[in-house]
């Protein structure tokens, strides 16, 4: 095994062996995190790595959307430690102002809900289906 003993420079050999921890750290760490942005009708744009196996989306305008997100089969061994959801539609001021997305009730190992609304809007039965970007972490 390599020890570093004979090396003539030992500052670089202590760098070399961080950067290889924080190397391995970095990949190690990439397989924690998912995220995923979903349009306003329930399409997944983007997702990294693959982890949604579909997305149901119920609306009641004037109130709220919900969308059941159904994750892929042993993804998460053990439900999500953190879920964070922010709405990304911006389409007016009242979407920039009042426009929210949070979840709704704790995420399972198959499935997590999200809900849009808009609060405080000056509009009768504003729609309510916003875009959001969801982060979770195993």
């Amino acid at each position: 095994m390599f020890s570093g003993k004979n090396i003539k420079q030992p500052g670089l050999y202590v760098l070399s062996m961080l950067f290889l921890g924080a190397s391995s750290a970095s990949a190690h760490a990439a397989d924690h995190y998912f995220t995923a942005s979903i349009d306003s009708k329930g399409a997944v744009i983007r997702q990294s790595p693959e982890w949604i196996s579909s997305v149901k989306h119920y609306p009641r305008p004037g109130y709220f959307s919900e969308y059941e997100i159904s994750l892929k089969a042993g993804i998460f061994e053990r439900a999500s430690g953190f879920c964070s959801v922010s709405v990304t539609d911006v389409e007016s001021y009242d979407d920039l102002l009042f426009a929210q997305a949070k979840l709704a009730g704790t995420p399972t190992t198959r499935k997590l809900k999200v809900i849009t609304q808009v609060s405080g809007s000056s509009e009768k039965d504003v729609g309510t289906s916003k875009s959001f970007m969801l982060m979770c972490v195993r």
